[in-house]
């Protein structure tokens, strides 16, 4: 499969508009309003869900005078993102001329570097990314454009052009900005240039992770609650800061994890836990801001293989970014000298089932790729089978990035395996992009490229640069797919002196107007303004001729100000939804069932000294508290009296299980109909409230009331808990033990969520049911592939 390549031609952008849904107690008001248009710097042409809007307008600027009235003049943005590609138009230049446009640049102690590229012009005008390319750096025919192509085949290394200390990687960090100088030169001699900055992301992490967890946070500017995104290196061990940095440029929240080679982390890669990266997860998900109640998770090589794991794993996952990672699990270790024999991965203490190198021949010398392409070959099926990632599970859509002349593994075979699983599942979503000329070494867009491979990663300068440029916006499209927690999703930030907006619709959440056009504002005033109201009325019309406001504007800003308020005193009344009574409830009923089997036990012994054929249980206390049972009536008349306070008590845990039952579908009715009542009710007091579980990642629900077996595993004392009382519930029970950590963790997922939305709207969600119903009966027939029984 052949990866789509991106047009060239580069365009201008406007603003978009965004939704707002606005929430009053008695109706519910839809209405959009639109942000002011206004030009922006030069854009690619590609029909993505994800609108990127520049940091600086497109500006005329004029170059280095020489005093001629024809000095070429320069188009192009004064400041842009490093990941940004860009146009550069020169105006005023001699016509069907060969000119040659010179990259220049310096890195640090002053050593320069550039790039150069003869282009030919038809007029008096040269588009330096449209002209074709004559000679020099960059190969013709490439796909990058040639502006930002110049610095991918500059004459400097990857770690040379960044680097702001001698010696990489230590106390390596990005520049703040670097200058660039274009100049346009005719037979030798300099025409004119012009200078443009390159931003870079801050490589200051925002924050670290609490606990065992080993990364760094890196948050957007000014971004209203963004989703979070984990983000995972390779076997080198080195952490991908710079991605996680660049990721959050585009408005995420993320984490770059660490998962060996650390403080407190395992030496090497070698049955590395999965719960590791679930903790990193629930941790990011409660991060101050975070939106969602899932993650993205993004890695390369054998990340890439654990993102796909984890991914089809965790049900807080969504979606799953893999570049040149393995749809197999492979033996651990992060040399091919020093292989241990066992998983690289682990779940619940067990390694996860592995494809082995250990006993394939290999030529030292030969690429490493050879090596992993025989174990693939001379493997077993049933061992194969098991070392398949199910990537089917995974809950969002993948995107696999593969370069077809990968020498340290056959990247585009193993994740082809991925790819075949995905497209033969029911409803998946994925794309699998395959650079035919790419290597191992698919990095982000516009870094140098010439100088930067050493042996083993394969692919030319030309394919590599292709993958950089073409990948990236895939990259940034597919974590835009992350669930918001809003009818209208949008993510708005500023960059620089521009707002980025990104709106996408749940037609779900949004009902008759998520079918407007957020582009056509006379269309879209028209469903506002007749809807679906049973007397449409132009209230904005009304209001300024009733004098409540001046203008439409002064209307939509006064409705905005009062339906907020509204909006924000129903989220405190729900808030404050009196999940007290049920806690106190749920723990009374507990308290007496308790107190009442405890003294029936008593009751039994004490009438057993007495009758040898005296009865046992609550039951056995009510027939002699009613009369039923007359072989006491000699006795000491106080073995009846307890018999009494013990069917007493019983009958008040009844009553208060009945109040129990009446209450959670009111306080939480997803949590009620997904766990039944009781078990609801004993979640939320086992959190202390509604809210406090809302807050709660699905991996501490799952094990909510196993605290002692969860604090002797911490100890090292014990294996690690599967469940909590959830353990009771049918989906568990009814699962063979061998499931019951799968079927575990997707109540826990759906318990999660259920509870958010009790917390935050009250609005009953059907389709939690079913895609519970529906991920247990998967699991379940796992069972009935393996021929199990349960045991218990």
């Amino acid at each position: 499969m052949t990866a789509p390549r991106l047009d060239r031609r580069l365009r201008q952008e406007t603003y978009p508009t965004f939704h707002y849904r606005i929430y009053t107690p008695t109706f519910l008001l839809e209405t959009l309003v639109s942000c002011r248009t206004r030009k922006t710097g030069p854009r690619r042409t590609r029909c993505r869900t994800l609108a990127l809007f520049g940091s600086c307008g497109s500006i005329a600027l004029a170059g280095c005078s020489t005093g001629d009235d024809q000095s070429p003049s320069f188009d192009h943005p004064d400041r842009v993102r490093v990941d940004e590609p860009f146009e550069l138009e020169v105006a005023g230049v001699p016509a069907e001329t060969a000119l040659e446009v010179v990259l220049k640049g310096e890195v640090e102690d002053d050593e320069p570097f550039g790039a150069a590229v003869t282009l030919e012009t038809d007029g008096e005008t040269l588009d330096v990314n449209d002209a074709p390319i004559v000679d020099g750096d960059v190969p013709s025919g490439l796909a990058v454009p040639t502006t930002v192509a110049l610095i991918q085949f500059a004459d400097v290394s990857w770690w040379e052009f960044h680097r702001t200390s001698p010696e990489p990687p230590a106390e390596f960090q990005w520049p703040d900005e670097r200058t660039l100088q274009l100049s346009v030169q005719a037979d030798g001699e300099e025409l004119d240039s012009t200078t443009i900055e390159r931003h870079y992301p801050d490589l200051e992490a925002d924050a670290e992770p609490d606990g065992d967890l080993i990364g760094n946070v890196y948050e957007p500017d000014d971004a209203a609650e963004p989703p979070g995104i984990v983000v995972l290196h390779g076997s080198g061990g080195s952490s991908q800061d710079h991605v996680a940095a660049q990721l959050a440029e585009h408005g995420f929240t993320v984490l770059a994890l660490e998962y060996f080679d650390g403080p407190g982390l395992p030496d090497d890669l070698v049955e590395i836990p999965l719960e590791y990266v679930e903790r990193a997860i629930g941790w990011l998900l409660e991060y101050d801001g975070v939106a969602g109640d899932r993650v993205g998770l993004w890695g390369v090589s054998k990340g890439g293989e654990l993102a796909l794991l984890a991914g089809s794993e965790l049900d807080a996952v969504g979606p799953v970014v893999s570049i040149a990672g393995s749809g197999i699990v492979w033996e651990g270790g992060s040399s091919a000298d020093d292989l241990p024999e066992t998983s690289s991965w682990s779940i619940d203490g067990d390694p996860v089932p592995d494809v082995s190198l250990s006993d394939v021949q290999w030529e030292p010398e030969a690429p490493l790729a050879e090596r992993f392409t025989e174990a693939l070959e001379t493997a077993e099926l049933d061992v194969l089978e098991d070392a398949t990632v199910p990537v089917e599970e995974i809950g969002g859509p993948v995107l696999l990035v593969s370069g077809g002349n990968d020498d340290l593994w056959p990247a585009e075979r193993l994740q082809a395996i991925a790819a075949d699983r995905l497209e033969a599942a029911d409803g998946s979503s994925f794309d699998h992009l395959v650079y035919d000329d790419a290597g191992h070494g698919i990095f982000q867009p516009y870094f140098p490229l010439e100088e930067t491979y050493g042996a083993g990663y394969g692919g030319s300068v030309a394919g590599n640069a292709d993958a950089a440029h073409d990948h990236w916006p895939a990259v940034v499209d597919a974590f835009s797919t992350l669930e918001w927690p809003r009818p209208f999703r949008e993510r708005i930030y500023k960059q620089g002196d521009y707002w980025w907006v990104m709106t996408a619709t749940d037609p779900e959440r949004s009902g008759w107007f998520s079918a407007v056009d957020p582009t056509d504002l006379e269309a879209a005033a028209e469903v506002v303004r007749t809807g679906s109201a049973d007397e449409p009325r132009d209230w904005p019309a009304l209001a300024v001729e009733s004098g409540v406001a001046d203008d439409a504007e002064e209307y939509y800003d006064a409705l905005k100000e009062a339906t907020t308020a509204a909006a924000r005193a129903e989220v405190t009344e729900r808030e404050g939804a009196d999940d007290r009574q049920l806690v106190h409830a749920v723990r009374a009923m507990d308290d007496c069932e308790r107190t009442a089997n405890e003294l029936a036990e008593r009751l039994a012994e004490w009438a057993g000294t007495v009758d040898p054929d005296a009865g046992t249980g609550v039951d056995y206390a009510r027939e002699l508290a009613t009369g039923e049972r007359t072989d006491l009536e000699d006795a000491d008349g106080q073995i009846v009296s307890l018999a009494e306070r013990v069917a007493d008590l019983a009958g008040e845990a009844e009553k208060l299980r009945e109040f129990v039952e009446r209450r959670t579908p009111t306080v939480a009715p997803n949590l009620a109909a997904l766990a039944g009542p009781v078990l609801a009710a004993r979640l939320i007091s086992l959190a202390g409230g509604l809210e406090s579980l809302a807050k709660k990642p699905s991996g501490t629900i799952q094990v909510l009331g196993a605290e002692d077996a969860l604090f002797a595993h911490l100890r090292g004392h014990a294996p690690s808990p599967k469940h909590g009382i959830i353990y009771t519930h049918e989906a568990i029970q009814g699962t063979h033990p061998e499931h019951r950590g799968s079927a575990a963790r997707a109540l826990a997922g759906k318990l999660a969520i259920a509870a958010r939305v009790d917390h935050y709207s009250g609005e009953r969600k059907p389709e939690l049911d079913a895609e519970l119903a529906d991920r247990i009966e998967t699991i379940q027939a796992r069972t009935a592939d393996d021929g199990g029984e349960n045991d218990e």
